[in-house]
C-alpha cells in the first residue's frame, strides 16, 4: 500500500527543491512549478516508455519506485544540510502561531469545498459516459499492448483524442491497479487552480476579494462536479491558471508571501 504514494513522494520533493531555489518563500509558486515539473516528467516518461513497448503495470510502478526513492533520499539530505530554508519555513510557522490569525470566512469555505468533493472523489467509482466509452477503454488498450499506438476500435474518440490528460490516469490505474484514484487527478486540477488563481488575483482585486474570487471559482456548479469525477475538462482549466499565475507573477511582487 506505500506504492500507490509514490507520486506524492516526489511532488513534495519537488516542492522542497522549488523552496529552496527560493530561499524558503513562495510557497504557492513552488507549489505550482512542482506541479508541473512532475506533470511533465509523467509525460515524458509515459512517451518514452511507449516507445520500448513499456508502458505497463510493472515498469510504471518500478518508475516511480526509483523516484519516490531518489525523492525521499533528496529530502533527507537537504532537510539535514540546508539550513537556510529550514530556518526561512520555520519562521514562518513561528509567525503563525505567536499573530492572532484566524482564516477568513471565505477561505474556510473554500477549505470545506475542497475536502468534500476530495472524499466525493476518492469514495465514488467513476461512472460517467465518458470515461465508460473511451477514456478508460484506451487507458486499458494502452497497459496491455505497452505503447499509446493506435488499435482498433469502433469509437474513434479513443484514438482522436489528446492522451495528454489521461497519462494521468494511466498511471494511478498501474499503481492502484485500478481506477480507485482516477477522479483524484481531476481534483488536484481543481486544488492547483484555485492555488494559482489566489495567486495571480492579487493584480486584479485588493486581498480581501481574492478569497471571495477563489470561492466563486470552486463553488461553480461545473466546477464542483468535475472536481470528483474523472473527467479532463478540469485539468484544461488548471493548467490555463497555472500557466497564467506563472508567467504573470514576478519575483518581486510574491517575495515574502505564501
Amino acid at each position: 500500500m506505500i506504492l500507490p504514494f509514490a507520486p506524492f513522494v516526489v511532488f513534495i520533493a519537488l516542492c522542497w527543491a522549488r523552496l529552496r531555489v527560493h530561499g524558503g518563500t513562495r510557497w504557492r509558486v513552488s507549489f505550482l512549478e512542482a506541479g508541473v515539473l512532475l506533470a511533465s516528467g509523467t509525460l515524458a516518461a509515459s512517451e518514452l516508455l511507449s516507445l520500448g513497448a513499456w508502458l505497463r503495470p510493472g515498469w510504471v510502478a518500478i518508475g516511480w519506485t526509483v523516484g519516490a526513492a531518489i525523492g525521499l533520499g533528496y529530502l533527507w539530505r537537504s532537510a539535514t544540510t540546508d539550513q537556510t530554508t529550514r530556518r526561512h519555513i520555520g519562521r514562518k510557522f513561528r509567525l503563525l502561531r505567536q499573530c492572532d490569525w484566524q482564516p477568513r470566512f471565505e477561505w474556510i469555505a473554500v477549505g470545506l469545498v475542497l475536502a468534500l468533493t476530495g472524499i466525493v472523489a476518492w469514495v465514488s467509482p467513476p461512472t460517467n459516459f465518458d470515461s465508460m466509452t473511451y477514456q478508460f477503454p484506451r487507458v486499458m488498450h494502452w497497459l496491455q499492448q505497452g505503447t499509446t499506438d493506435h488499435y482498433p476500435t469502433s469509437n474513434l474518440r479513443q484514438l482522436a483524442y489528446g492522451p495528454g490528460a489521461v497519462y494521468w490516469q494511466l498511471h494511478l490505474w498501474a499503481l492502484w491497479d485500478g481506477d480507485r484514484a482516477a477522479s483524484l487527478v481531476q481534483w488536484f486540477a481543481t486544488l492547483g487552480g484555485a492555488v494559482a488563481l489566489s495567486l495571480w488575483i492579487r493584480r486584479l482585486f485588493s486581498g480581501k476579494a481574492v478569497g471571495l474570487a477563489v470561492l466563486a471559482a470552486v463553488t461553480m456548479p461545473m466546477a464542483v462536479l468535475q472536481a470528483s469525477s474523472s473527467q479532463t475538462d478540469q485539468q484544461v482549466a488548471g493548467w490555463l491558471l497555472v500557466a497564467v499565475a506563472l508567467l504573470t507573477t514576478s519575483r518581486t511582487q510574491t517575495t515574502g508571501q505564501l
